[in-house]
């Protein structure tokens, strides 16, 4: 009885030991695996030239805006014109996939205010102490401004650009803008009214008093001098020739801050009151002046040269 039990288990080990298979034979296909992933790898680099170091050439072309969501009334509504960019700079390769860029550049946008509406004030007071209430009326009206700024952008590029092969890339950072020249203009007629409920009456066309008809805007729009932008970008790259790809993509640009300054604009006329004036200054002396975001907004294409000095 022992003898088959022995010759039994001897049996189901053999069984187990045939179908079991070999650590060792695991641990030689996990580095036979690890050899075809590195050897791939290899390939693949072996495959692409990348650039170390070099020069670039970026511009950009497309659309601007300002966002008016901070406005005091909705009377104000923004339209877009064009854009555009240029820089030249430096690049340095961290990774074969992470350049770092920096340069300086010119740009420059239009972009215009219209507004047509009537916007009553909250209870103020005129020359004389009276209180009253003021109907302002804005009749076709544009405020245009066109500025131009010497930028300095700082740029964090992820991709695959390389002169062996097309390639991508993906792109985010900051860009300085500080302004150099602005040209503004505005048109437009406005009117205005004096409400006294006190007496139930109405004062209109009384320029002693600073109610007038039609009157021609007399807007000085000014704008900050320093703008900081965030941008992001994407698009392909093609190499056409030993030292130089030609990148073409989409980009876009956020300002942090706003364009137009903080401070109000107020009317020297002495027939109406620093309270009337200061009112007024948010539709007919400065309307960007009132605005917590008036921050600029561009979108178009970007194409450029990287100029390498230095391959791998």
């Amino acid at each position: 009885m022992k003898n088959k039990i022995y010759i039994a288990c001897f049996i189901f080990t053999c069984i187990q030991l045939a179908t079991t298979e070999p650590v060792f034979s695991k641990e030689k296909e996990k580095r036979e695996n690890s050899n075809n992933l590195s050897s791939a790898v290899s390939t693949i680099n072996s495959n692409t030239i990348n650039p170390i170091w070099g020069f670039y050439i970026d511009a950009f072309a497309g659309l601007a805006s300002i966002n008016t969501s901070g406005l005091t009334s909705d009377i104000w509504k923004t339209e877009g014109n064009f854009a555009y960019t240029s820089s030249i700079g430096y690049f340095y390769s961290v990774h074969p996939m992470i350049k770092m860029k920096g340069g300086i550049g010119v740009s420059s946008y239009k972009a215009s205010l219209t507004g047509n509406g009537e916007i009553e004030s909250p209870q103020l007071v005129d020359i004389d102490n009276d209180t009253y209430i003021e109907k302002l009326t804005i009749q076709n009206a544009e405020q245009t401004i066109n500025p131009m700024y010497l930028t300095i952008p700082l740029i964090c590029e992820f991709g695959t650009a390389n002169i062996s092969q097309v390639g991508y890339y993906v792109d985010i950072g900051l860009e300085y803008s500080y302004l150099i020249n602005e040209k503004n203009s505005t048109a437009g007629s406005y009117t205005t009214k004096g409400y006294y409920p006190q007496w139930g009456v109405t004062l209109e066309n009384v320029p002693e008093l600073g109610y007038y008809s039609d009157q021609n805007i007399g807007s000085d729009l000014k704008l900050k001098k320093s703008i900081l932008s965030v941008r992001g970008a994407g698009g392909i790259t093609i190499p056409i020739s030993g030292t130089i790809i030609f990148k073409l993509g989409i980009a876009g640009y956020m300002g942090l801050n706003s364009v137009g300054k903080s401070t109000t604009n107020v009317d020297n006329n002495e027939s109406i009151s620093k309270q009337t004036s200061e009112f007024r200054s948010s539709y007919i002396y400065n309307p960007l002046s009132t605005t917590k975001g008036n921050k600029a907004r561009r979108i178009g294409v970007e194409y450029g040269l990287y100029i390498c000095k230095r391959v791998k």
